[in-house]
């Protein structure tokens, strides 16, 4: 969570900073508008990160197979019997040849 805060703050940083010294030449309109820029943005990759924590955990047993879903603790779980599960080949991810 280091690296997210540190771009977090870089970004608040530099973009506060810019609209400071506007600010001091005379181009007083510019706080508000920094603030809401500032504040979208904020939204924006708080968003994103919240939505990146998301996790998929895939059990298989001889009999079942379950799958947990959730972000930072279990919030979904299904379980299907072994037997009903259909494998299906996918050309999206390939083990690579060594």
């Amino acid at each position: 969570m280091a690296g997210q805060d540190f771009f977090l703050l870089s970004i608040f940083i530099l973009c506060g900073g810019i609209a400071v010294i506007f600010f001091f030449i005379g181009a007083i309109m510019i706080l508000p508008f920094a603030g809401i820029e500032l504040g979208v943005v904020f939204l924006a990759f708080y968003l994103n990160f919240r939505w990146s924590q998301q996790k998929e955990l895939v059990y298989l047993s001889p009999e079942l197979v379950t799958v947990e879903r959730g972000r930072k603790q279990k919030e979904y779980e299904w379980k299907e019997f072994r037997f009903y599960i259909q494998r299906q080949k996918s050309n999206y991810w390939r083990v690579p040849k060594s």
